[in-house]
């Protein structure tokens, strides 16, 4: 199967919910289907492979217990996918993927709608090839090699080069602080997801860690107090004002990083 990687960018009215849940399991026409679900189900004609998974679609989105078992499988499926498209130049599902290319305009990777979305990091992360239609070329990633159209710029971003070294190699204790920080700079759709968003890697992690270390709401028993050491900041990244406050409901101690909003 494929995996899509997308940007919302908003509500996505193609979503599978408790009211269409068995008509979706019957149909959908393709006409019905964004254009980047469009594009992305042509993209799996021409690699003749069958089954798409689309996380608005695959997941019943008004149902919490779906959402949390499902969720809590994410890092399964990018990691098992044959490759997962990445939509990086589409703000939305309405944009598409690949019909819109800005020729010669050398954007980064870093700076598409795409890359800002908290989820996404895991995406990229754990997929083991991903085809990326960025807004001016088309890029492919796997464990060997990245290639570009253009043949001249690096588009594969350091710190997700990082992360999966990180990961490989078992570097753990350098990885955690600045897989923190990545995420709480990026967007996420709410402020209850970081945890669920950072499962996946945590599950990768754990693999390569004694069976003794224990996972307690974004923070790691074998360096509890370590972990603790952390603060909200009042800037993001790009220089802009970042606002905190305490995530309500109760959503993880207060003691987490993961109990408020803004950048870590």
């Amino acid at each position: 199967y494929v995996a899509l990687s997308h940007c919302w960018g908003g509500d996505v009215h193609c979503k599978t919910e408790s009211s269409n849940f068995h008509q979706h399991l019957e149909a959908i026409q393709f006409s019905e289907f964004p254009k980047t679900f469009q594009d992305a189900i042509t993209i799996c004609r021409l690699l003749k492979v069958e089954n798409l998974w689309i996380d608005s679609l695959c997941i019943i989105q008004d149902s919490a217990e779906d959402w949390a078992e499902q969720a809590a499988r994410m890092s399964h499926v990018y990691a098992n996918a044959f490759v997962t498209i990445s939509a990086d130049g589409a703000a939305d599902s309405s944009q598409g993927g690949y019909d819109a290319f800005q020729h010669h305009s050398w954007a980064s990777s870093l700076s598409s709608p795409l890359s800002n979305r908290g989820w996404v990091l895991q995406e990229i992360v754990l997929s083991p090839r991903i085809l990326r239609f960025m807004a001016e070329e088309l890029t492919w990633e796997c464990s060997t090699t990245s290639q570009c159209e253009c043949q001249c710029l690096p588009h594969t971003a350091e710190f997700e080069q990082f992360l999966k070294a990180c990961i490989d190699d078992t570097s753990f204790d350098r990885c955690w602080s600045s897989l923190v920080d990545e995420y709480t700079d990026r967007q996420l759709s709410y402020w209850s997801d970081p945890l669920p968003a950072t499962s996946g890697i945590v599950q990768q992690l754990a693999m390569s860690q004694p069976a003794s270390l224990v996972y307690y709401a974004g923070l790691w028993s074998k360096s509890f107090p370590e972990c603790m050491l952390w603060r909200t900041l009042d800037r993001d990244r790009d220089g802009t004002k970042s606002a905190s406050d305490r995530i309500k409901p109760y959503h993880a101690p207060t003691w987490s990083w993961a109990s408020v909003t803004g950048r870590i």
